[in-house]
């Protein structure tokens, strides 16, 4: 963990130097707050948590000043707005992350997660096979299955979760997702 946490700090410092050379560099806001928002999920301390969430907002509401149509800018913001609970503002900010791109499989599946988490479970479900018929064979398609298996878990079908992760784990015997 604190290794984690050492690596993300040096990330940080990267993508502020980056940002001292060019201040209206996107890319590297846009990682300097995936930086602090994975450091804020990576700590049990709730100050701690905040105080990395809050910077990670920041940067991403400063993408989206610099650039409306960075689509990636309003997924990660509502990926920061989820990690405090705020379901529906960050449904708005996932939905205008989609309405610039709607083959963001990422986006789908954050989607997809919150949809869930606000109990519209056969919604939820609908958004992650449409990302599954867009990326289910990508790299990212192991985080598809896996939402999806989550989604049918807390529907009480519990059988077909075990089946949709057994066919992830036949295909990489090491992924075990988060789960």
């Amino acid at each position: 963990m604190l290794r984690e946490i050492g690596a993300l700090d040096l990330a940080i410092s990267y993508h502020e130097k980056a940002l001292s050379i060019y201040p209206y560099f996107e890319e590297a806001l846009i990682n300097k707050g995936v930086a602090f928002e994975r450091k804020a999920k990576s700590t049990e301390k709730k100050e701690v948590f905040e105080e990395n969430n809050d910077f990670a907002l920041k940067c991403f509401e400063e993408v989206i000043q610099l650039n409306p149509k960075n689509s990636l800018a309003y997924s990660n913001k509502s990926v920061c707005l989820s990690n405090i609970g705020d379901f529906s503002e960050a449904l708005k900010f996932v939905q205008k992350a989609l309405d610039l791109d709607q083959k963001d499989i990422k986006a789908l599946n954050q989607k997809a997660f919150l949809l869930n988490k606000m109990d519209k479970k056969d919604e939820a479900l609908n958004v992650i096979k449409e990302a599954i018929k867009i990326g289910g064979r990508s790299d990212y398609g192991k985080n598809l299955y896996r939402t999806e298996a989550i989604i049918h878990a807390d529907r009480g079908s519990h059988k077909k979760a075990i089946k949709i992760i057994g066919k992830v784990l036949e295909s990489d015997k090491h992924f075990l997702g988060g789960l």
